[in-house]
């Protein structure tokens, strides 16, 4: 006799509630028994584990654990870069990209040319070929003089990009500049045809040159493919060689890696005389960085997309290059001033104490999670969350969390229905680091927040315990 799907759905939700329902009646400290014996079963200690979940408005929480301890927060410390942002530069709050310069009465340049740059964290290769190509039109068709760019707004200690997880080529790894065109990267577009695999790149960089060593392979495609794939940069004279070795099932199709293989200032140089010499100008000065220069005249300038239409872009796709961004602009909302980590830092601290919001225990770096050294305590990330439900400013922090299990990080995520589009949460992970914290709306249509830190070598295995806690929230409140 065959089931239905919908009875077997009913009969598991059914189990479930049952199941929960023994945890309905909590202490506020410590876990209910049978969260505790889950999370003894997957080999984590409860005091690796920071947790509360409080009814929104509610004076105080539901439950908690180890509340008041410092845990690394992953990219969950994101929500602090957004909320913090969006208070303290306004939602229509953009980064201007703009090219200065002198030009006679025949509308030619003379002199030098100076591009400023103001930190736009999503300025793409198009827009910064469109600000040339109108720079082209204005009737500027020869550079004589320099360009001068002005990359310098900046103040923070530029290391090596190795040192967090020795993979500093990967693009989330990129400490930005003002001037990032494209977060720095490097496309590669792998295609299959007739049993050969092809390799090239979706921009004509000069003096580069792709050397494709990529090898098909009948094989079922891997939802990871993109790590079979080795990528790397050497010189060789002028001319810098792009290896690209591994293997490629067929079966996966078209596929595109993303990689930082050149420095930032060839990555602007490259692509200036790349995108001049394809509109037919002539250019035969230098290109100098951060050289000083006298006040001229804008030329042409590119506008950045709002504040507003960004966060949601860093949250729901946990974005590092334009969380880092946005928190420099927070260290000098005036774009033409200097800025740095530190005094953004030091800016948001101000703007939650002033908030009502305890910040002893908040420390940010860099304003993305991808630090060893950002760390919180559960007590302030649900003071957040509270105080985040209240603002006018709310709904669009809120908003800009992924939907469990239909939007950004969230959307491949092994959900039950019932999670699906009734929990915003940000996510974060780390080597030993799994982190949860949003709002979960309730099978009675309550709201909830719920804060979630898990540091332990084992934190990888921890997604059971986890749902466990948000079918536990959404089930039994």
């Amino acid at each position: 006799m065959q089931i239905s799907r919908v009875l077997v759905s009913k009969i598991c939700y059914l189990f479930i509630t049952v199941c929960l329902f023994t945890l309905n009646k909590v202490n506020a400290e410590g876990l209910p028994q049978p969260l505790a014996t889950l999370l003894k079963d997957l080999n984590i200690p409860e005091e690796h584990v920071g947790l509360i979940v409080q009814k929104v408005g509610a004076p105080t929480p539901l439950l908690s654990l180890n509340k008041d301890k410092q845990y690394q927060p992953a990219s969950v410390i994101k929500i602090v870069t957004a909320y913090s942002s969006l208070s303290l530069l306004g939602p229509n709050y953009a980064w201007l990209t703009s090219i200065h310069g002198e030009l006679d009465k025949h509308s030619q340049l003379v002199g030098d040319l100076v591009v400023q740059a103001q930190g736009d964290p999503l300025l793409t290769l198009e827009n910064w070929s469109q600000l040339w190509r109108e720079l082209y039109l204005l009737g500027v068709h020869e550079i004589h003089g320099n360009i001068i760019i002005d990359n310098a707004r900046y103040q923070i200690n530029y290391q090596d990009p190795n040192l967090f997880d020795h993979q500093g080529d990967r693009v989330y790894n990129l400490v930005p500049h003002p001037l990032t065109i494209d977060f720095d990267r490097f496309a590669l577009n792998i295609t299959p045809i007739n049993h050969s695999i092809y390799v090239n790149s979706n921009f004509n960089w000069p003096d580069t040159v792709i050397v494709n060593e990529v090898k098909p392979v009948d094989l079922p495609c891997p939802h990871d493919v993109e790590e079979s794939i080795q990528v790397f940069a050497q010189q060789q004279g002028d001319q810098t060689h792009i290896h690209v070795t591994g293997e490629w099932p067929i079966s996966c199709g078209i596929g595109q890696l993303s990689r930082r293989l050149l420095p930032n200032e060839r990555v602007i140089s490259s692509s200036i005389v790349q995108i001049w010499q394809q509109l037919g100008g002539k250019f035969d000065g230098k290109i100098i960085f951060n050289q000083s220069y006298k006040k001229l005249p804008e030329l042409v300038s590119n506008h950045s997309l709002p504040l507003f239409v960004l966060i949601p872009l860093m949250d729901k796709y946990s974005n590092n290059v334009i969380a880092r961004m946005i928190y420099l602009s927070v260290g000098n909302p005036d774009a033409t001033q200097k800025t740095s980590f530190e005094q953004a830092e030091k800016n948001i601290r101000d703007f939650l104490q002033r908030k009502g919001i305890d910040t002893k225990p908040l420390v940010i770096k860099n304003g993305s999670g991808l630090s060893r050294e950002s760390s919180l305590s559960p007590q302030f990330l649900n003071s957040l969350l509270q105080v985040i439900w209240q603002d006018p400013l709310g709904h669009e922090v809120i908003a800009s969390l992924p939907l469990m299990g239909s939007e950004g990080t969230l959307i491949r995520k092994q959900t039950n229905s019932f999670e699906i589009n009734k929990m915003y949460l940000k996510t974060g992970t780390l080597k030993s680091v799994k982190a949860v914290a949003g709002y979960v709306q309730t099978k009675k249509g309550q709201w909830y927040t719920v804060t979630c830190l898990i540091n332990d070598d084992n934190a990888a295995t921890s997604m059971p315990f986890i749902h466990r806690l948000l079918d536990w929230i959404y089930l039994t409140r």
